[in-house]
């Protein structure tokens, strides 16, 4: 597991640790890599910083349930809402905890300002690879004193030698409307486009996935219809706002 500049990890897992039968060594690996540590299943909310050495912390976090096996007044329905964000001044990772309980007699969720230390409760972590940069652009290289780099947002790009026959797209349209099929368009939305340009064989209906529906991408490209499915990406955008405001 290794460490990058501008990542910090975030571990989430359903058990405490003290129920692991190599909790100890589960411990240690976790303090010298995690920053936070967020576990479940007791249900009893609680956050404790604690420093592994200078310059270096790790939150555990214990979470409520929406859903616990009894109400009291040691369980409650709780919930948490996690803020991460930069500290300018401390030049390191800061947690926010907006934590959430039942209120019975109002039959509402409403801010806690007992458990976590209290709502909107932030920390600053000591944090050795959370430290300010350039911001890249998707796709640069940033290379540091490790040669390490930023994890980039997926974009699938169909070979260049598929692309080389087709002088319409280049590189960065074929990006940004692939980017805009899965972000802007729904499933059904995304389907429906596949469909009305006869890219979807019969066979891939029954597992249909995200790679599957990149690859079909790509085919239309290959097939110089990339102007076809541009429009009907933003056909089915001014359809969905259509719909909205005729509602």
């Amino acid at each position: 597991m290794n460490e990058a500049i501008g990542e910090e990890l975030v571990v989430l897992t359903h058990h405490p640790l003290d129920w692991y039968a190599d909790s100890a060594e589960t411990k240690r690996f976790l303090r010298s890599r995690a920053r936070v540590f967020i576990s479940g299943h007791e249900h009893l909310a609680a956050v404790d910083v604690q420093n592994v050495e200078p310059g270096r912390d790790l939150m555990m976090l214990a979470a409520g349930a929406t859903t616990p096996d009894s109400f009291d007044d040691t369980y409650t329905y709780a919930y948490n809402i996690i803020q991460f964000d930069w500290d300018e001044n401390d030049d390191a990772l800061a947690v926010t905890l907006y934590a959430r309980a039942w209120n019975d007699d109002m039959k509402r969720f409403e801010s806690d300002d007992v458990r976590l230390g209290g709502h909107g409760q932030r920390t600053v972590l000591g944090s050795p690879n959370f430290l300010k940069a350039t911001r890249p652009s998707i796709g640069t290289r940033v290379k540091t004193g490790q040669d390490m780099e930023p994890a980039p947002v997926e974009i699938i790009l169909p070979p260049e030698e598929e692309m080389a026959g087709n002088s319409r797209v280049d590189e960065t349209e074929y990006q940004n409307l692939h980017l805009r099929f899965f972000r802007d368009l729904t499933e059904g939305e995304r389907l429906r486009v596949l469909v009305e340009l006869d890219a979807v064989p019969n066979e891939n209906m029954d597992h249909f996935t995200h790679e599957t529906e990149s690859k079909l991408l790509r085919n239309i490209a290959k097939m110089n219809r990339f102007d076809q499915l541009r429009e009907k990406v933003e056909e089915a955008l001014t359809k969905r706002k259509t719909n909205k405001d005729n509602q």
